[in-house]
């Protein structure tokens, strides 16, 4: 199966909630038209993006020809980003 991973990593010493306005949003278009929003996350206000520097966000993938994506929102508290993508490699990735 063929799939692309989207993920953030803070590498400092803060977690998600001390990053004020910190927000993602994944969509298709330019900044300037929105054609569609696949995801969006408030990573300073949400609460369960506290404590957290690693946020594993979506993932495209192909099915039956057709691109399609999936939004993930899973967060953690790894600041490294080797052991962001070792855990995508482990948890999310469809052998």
């Amino acid at each position: 199966m063929k799939q692309i991973f989207f993920f953030l990593n803070n590498c400092g010493s803060e977690d998600f909630s001390q990053i004020p306005y910190a927000s993602i949003r994944m969509f298709e278009g330019t900044p300037d038209r929105v054609e569609k929003v696949f995801a969006a996350y408030n990573i300073s206000a949400d609460a369960a993006y506290q404590g957290k520097t690693a946020l594993v966000m979506g993932e495209i993938y192909l099915h039956n020809g057709e691109w399609k994506f999936n939004a993930i929102g899973d967060a953690y508290p790894h600041p490294n980003l080797g052991v962001t993508i070792q855990l995508i490699s482990k948890q999310y990735i469809r052998r």
